[in-house]
């Protein structure tokens, strides 16, 4: 996994870490203290002005630095990899590169980590793999140690490799590179049918379900996935599917949570539903090509051996298998939370203007 410690301008798809009051008021005097003790490196990396370094034979020298002036504040985005050990353990976090010192980082991470920490749910994860019909996926989980067990995980990719190749199992988001990379190779024999076939697919529906994990949207990979989710819907002479994500909320009337995911992701308007929180306990992420292919992610929130949640989740195209898991899917967003209170909740980008069709 890769959560953004820190994103561009807009802090999007990433945890934003906050910096102490008193080091943000004092940031002028450590800019200066830190230009003087490293002026030749700022020299030399081409930071100072052409003409200096054109006059300048040899390393300039400075002795004094009058003053700093703070014009604007820039955030810095730090890219950081959550992984486990063949024992499921948690590996020690690597320092980031561009940082002189990365232990006030870490520090403030762990902070932000502990705040979202949500509470161990293995006993929701299994009851969920049950109610799927998932036995495979549920012999991973290690009841003992609290953890997933990838010597099973290994074995399995071994026996699928060797199998029919209707069902592939994985570990980490689904739109990581390497993951989406998987669901693209299964997906295309589908995608190639529907493109030279003469029937009319493009109502077919194709939807993504997130899950309730405050995780799921803190990589920038989420947004190149959901860009390639919704252009690979049509091609110049086709509409192939139809595509909606379903992102949660607490209900219709939860316009925070849909603000925040306005601001959160670039959403494509007609095609991003409100969906309130609840199907398999919030637990687990669906995308479901109606007819085709499945995918189903369990994100695993294991805080006492893990500082975030774990996806591990499988695409099949075994028929039966999308069947019912789609039919589970449709039901719940045909269904209600109350008199009035549809499951799916209608655009985001319409929430607060009484018009949600």
């Amino acid at each position: 996994m890769s959560p953004q410690a820190i994103s561009a301008d807009k802090w999007k798809t990433g945890i934003q870490i906050k910096v102490d009051d008193e080091n943000a008021a004092r940031s002028e005097a450590h800019v200066e203290k830190h230009f003087q003790r490293q002026f030749n490196e700022i020299f030399h990396k081409g930071f100072l002005s052409k003409s200096l370094e054109q006059e300048e034979k040899d390393s300039p020298t400075v002795y004094t630095v009058n003053s700093v002036n703070k014009i604007r504040q820039i955030p810095l985005r730090l890219s950081m990899k959550f992984q486990v050990d063949m024992d499921g353990r948690s590996v020690e976090r690597e320092d980031f590169e561009v940082l002189k010192s990365s232990d006030y980082v870490h520090e403030r991470i762990a902070v932000e980590l502990d705040r979202f920490a949500r509470p161990t749910n293995t006993i929701e994860i299994a009851m969920a793999m049950l109610e799927l019909g998932d036995s495979d996926t549920l012999r991973l989980i290690d009841s003992k140690t609290n953890s997933v067990n990838l010597q099973y995980l290994a074995d399995l990719a071994k026996l699928e490799v060797n199998g029919p190749q209707i069902r592939t199992t994985f570990l980490g988001p689904i739109y990581s590179q390497a993951n989406w990379a998987l669901l693209q190779r299964l997906l295309a024999p589908a995608l190639k049918s529907r493109i030279e076939g003469s029937a009319d697919v493009g109502q077919d529906s194709f939807i993504w379900l997130a899950p309730s994990d405050p995780y799921w949207c803190k990589s920038n990979r989420l947004q190149i996935s959901l860009s390639d989710f919704f252009h690979k819907a049509s091609t110049k002479e086709k509409k192939l599917y139809s595509p909606t994500v379903y992102l949660p909320v607490s209900g219709q009337s939860d316009y925070r949570a849909a603000n925040q995911w306005r601001q959160e992701l670039d959403l494509h308007n007609n095609e991003v539903h409100g969906l309130t929180e609840g199907f398999l306990g919030g637990n687990v992420e669906v995308l479901h090509l109606e007819g085709s292919l499945v995918v189903v992610v369990y994100h695993m929130a294991l805080h006492d051996t893990f500082p975030v949640t774990v996806p591990i989740g499988f695409i099949s195209t075994d028929k039966e298998t999308v069947s019912s898991i789609g039919r589970k899917t449709k039901a719940y967003l045909q269904g209600s939370a109350g008199f009035e209170s549809p499951n799916d909740c209608g655009l985001i980008v319409r929430f607060g203007r009484g018009d949600r069709a």
